[in-house]
């Protein structure tokens, strides 16, 4: 369990490659060459009892449901990812240094490795966190089929998100978002549901300024996955930037919001 003066974090950090952060089977973090260098995640809504597996996935395939797949070979390069969890106090610097390591997976193509590697390359590592914050509720939940059936109902819920967004509905979009909502107060106590109600209704004020706040979706660009054991399904485009995005006229921004379904008795509910 985290401490009240502390966070948990994942930490991807690469050079010379693309690389992706995985906790219990969710992608967290993506990074290529054309992106920052390093990138720290608040990850306490992630976490599971008992053990917590940590993956790094270095030069995945071109699409979220390719990334383990085709595999295709590299001449050898300079190619470092390092993916961490880590825990940090009030006040730490986020840097690996500043915090408590609780896990690490590292891949270098060192010199005794060939000089041809086929790839994605997949490193794991885990660590055993106690009760952490207890089991999540979609844990228990079955697990899903990926057909043309869930896509329609995945899909249904990003048209009803729309609706709320550009209603200017608050009520509606914590209807929609209550179980991952009540999990994020769960794992960060001082996220209170005041708190996060009222975030509702500074985002929308935000987004809700001159014009439509969401941006257009192509389901030939949707590449949706399951995740964490087939419990979730990430709705996400081929890009690997999640499929419900805002825009944020006013300083020019597209800012997207990853989504995570589960099934919810007869229902498909956003979870995460």
């Amino acid at each position: 369990m985290s401490e009240p003066d502390s966070v948990i974090m994942t930490q991807l950090e690469i050079k010379g490659c693309a690389a992706v952060l995985y906790l219990n089977g969710i992608p967290i973090t993506r990074l290529t060459p054309e992106t920052v260098a390093g990138e720290n995640c608040a990850v306490q809504q992630w976490l599971t009892p008992g053990e917590n597996k940590l993956e790094l996935l270095v030069e995945p395939g071109p699409t979220p449901s390719l990334a383990r797949s085709p595999s295709f070979e590299l001449d050898r390069r300079e190619m470092t990812a390092v993916a961490r969890l880590l825990k940090f106090k009030e006040g730490d610097d986020g840097t690996a240094q500043s915090g408590t390591m609780l896990a690490e997976a590292r891949f270098e193509w060192e010199a005794e490795k060939p000089n041809t590697l086929t790839f994605p390359q997949s490193v794991f590592t885990s660590t055993q966190l106690g009760s952490s914050f207890g089991p999540w509720a979609w844990q228990s939940y079955p697990d899903l089929v990926l057909d043309a059936s869930l896509i329609d109902e995945a899909q249904a819920i990003l048209l009803e998100l729309d609706a709320a967004v550009r209603g200017n509905h608050a009520d509606r979009i914590w209807q929609l978002t209550e179980l991952q909502m009540l999990d994020t107060a769960r794992a960060y106590p001082a996220l209170t549901e005041a708190y996060l109600r009222a975030d509702i209704t500074d985002m929308l004020q935000v987004f809700g300024v001159d014009g439509d706040p969401t941006l257009p979706r192509d389901p030939a660009n949707q590449d949706f996955r399951l995740v964490a054991g087939a419990k979730l399904l990430e709705l996400c485009d081929k890009d690997f930037r999640p499929s419900f995005r805002l825009r944020d006229r006013r300083r020019g921004q597209v800012v997207p919001f990853p989504t995570f379904l589960a099934r919810v008795g007869k229902d498909l509910r956003i979870v995460r």
